[in-house]
């Protein structure tokens, strides 16, 4: 047995029972002529192109273990379902205990280092906030003294007019 994974691309447009009706015969095809390993929807995702004027598709992936010989049954019934945009079979070496600890330990290592970055962000915008807030006090300290600078050299100036109409 070799094995396999298998992605396939689903319309959009398909309805709930047609999409789990191409699911099952997929997955009883598989586990008729081998072992269904994993087995998950990838989700509703933008094409990179258009595909038969589909801009969206619901993404399929399905790793197993089969006979060579089932695939060009299983590539046949793909290729006749009018719901299937595209699909992809391709032969991959199995996964060891070790590749998927490895997998794992990958996955929350990016997991950590997502969680760090945020963290990092969210304390240079705490500090960028602080520093603004320190900047607009003194700004409006200056303000304040402009302004009284302001009405100062108003006062100035009317005393000296005042003075300048009595000399008159």
């Amino acid at each position: 047995m070799s094995h396999y994974e298998l992605v396939y691309l689903m319309r959009v447009s398909t309805s709930d029972s047609d999409a789990q009706k191409l699911h099952t015969l997929v997955n009883d095809h598989i586990k008729a002529h081998g072992e269904l390993i994993k087995d998950g929807e990838i989700g509703k995702r933008k094409l990179a192109y258009e595909i038969e004027k589909q801009i969206h598709a619901n993404y399929w992936l399905i790793e197993f273990n089969a006979e060579p010989e089932s695939i060009k049954e299983l590539h046949r019934l793909l290729t006749l379902n009018e719901h299937v945009l595209r699909f992809l079979i391709a032969q991959t070496r199995a996964k060891t205990k070790e590749d998927i600890e490895r997998e794992e330990q990958m996955k929350e290592s990016m997991e950590k280092s997502r969680m760090r970055k945020t963290q990092e962000e969210k304390e240079k915008t705490r500090t960028e906030i602080e520093e603004k807030k320190k900047q607009e006090v003194p700004k409006k300290k200056e303000e304040e003294k402009e302004k009284l600078s302001l009405e100062e050299l108003d006062q100035k100036l009317d005393e000296l007019l005042k003075d300048d109409s009595l000399n008159d």
